[in-house]
């Protein structure tokens, strides 16, 4: 089981979608199960997670299922593709946002303090291959 425990609190809807991508490209790809939290008792400066009006086949995790992790991800940039997500373990928690270590994220409007938009490349690779 693979999980992405701070979906829905690490970036609004864009974010969202983008980590909930990359979090299912890599189970589809390597066949592991997929459970994230509950899209609604999630929030985000005051948003509420927002990924429950998608259609979105998921589990939700349960507090047995984290026992079970064994692993931790984070994104290392969004500057560039990692190679090595799509052959990360089974059992992994994964996590990163769009936004860098200096960045505070996207705003509002859509930017951010670097000027760009960049999104986790693993889930824009996966979004383009489907």
């Amino acid at each position: 089981m693979i999980t992405f425990y701070e979906l829905g609190q690490l970036g609004r809807l864009g974010n969202q979608l983008f980590q909930y991508a990359a979090l299912k490209s890599l189970g589809l790809e390597r066949g592991y199960e997929v459970k994230i939290p509950d899209p609604k008792t999630r929030t985000w400066h005051g948003q509420q997670c927002l990924l429950s009006n998608f259609n979105i086949e998921s589990d939700y995790f349960t507090n047995k299922d984290l026992q079970t992790l064994s692993y931790s991800y984070s994104e290392p940039s969004h500057e560039y593709y990692d190679h090595d997500f799509l052959t990360l373990p089974d059992n992994v928690n994964i996590s990163g946002t769009t936004s860098g270590p200096s960045d505070t994220g996207t705003n509002a409007q859509g930017s951010s303090s670097t000027n760009t938009n960049l999104p986790p490349y693993h889930a824009l690779c996966f979004i383009m291959k489907t």
